[in-house]
């Protein structure tokens, strides 16, 4: 009985290690979204830039030919590295992954919930309550 119950157990614990671990995997991998950062030397970095748009500033930037610069554009995409496009008096004009949707989903909770503690009820308007709560115990005892 008690060898069932290790079998059981060992068996439980692995596969859950496999499970989780396979998911860390698919969470991990980035998809092709048709974006990227441009850093372009000092002036700065624009992110999550589509594709189309940033290989026309970086044609632009660096005196190339669009259709050239959007093929590096989606390989960046694609695969993920960094990629040089060129180098000038401004410093290095490059290609870079952007973070992709679960980066922009993050920046966009903050925001709706900041908006929604405003009136829609929210975890955030729950978290502020318990004060008008205590004022209307104390007022009640």
């Amino acid at each position: 009985m008690k060898s069932t119950i290790k079998r059981v157990t060992v068996g439980a614990a692995f596969g859950g290690a496999l499970f989780l671990s396979a998911g860390m995997g698919i969470a991990n991998a980035q998809p092709n979204d048709g974006q990227v950062d441009l850093a372009l030397g000092t002036a700065g970095v624009l992110e999550d830039v589509p594709i189309g748009t940033a290989a026309q500033i970086a044609a632009g930037v660096c005196d190339g030919e669009v259709a050239q610069v959007t093929t590096v554009a989606q390989n960046v995409d694609a695969s993920g590295t960094q990629q040089n496009v060129c180098n000038n008096n401004v410093g290095a004009v490059e290609f870079k992954q952007n973070e992709g949707a679960p980066a922009d989903g993050a920046a966009e909770q903050p925001e709706g919930a900041a908006e929604g503690s405003e009136g829609s009820g929210t975890a955030e308007e729950t978290g502020s309550a318990p004060a008008p709560a205590e004022e209307g115990s104390g007022e009640g005892s």
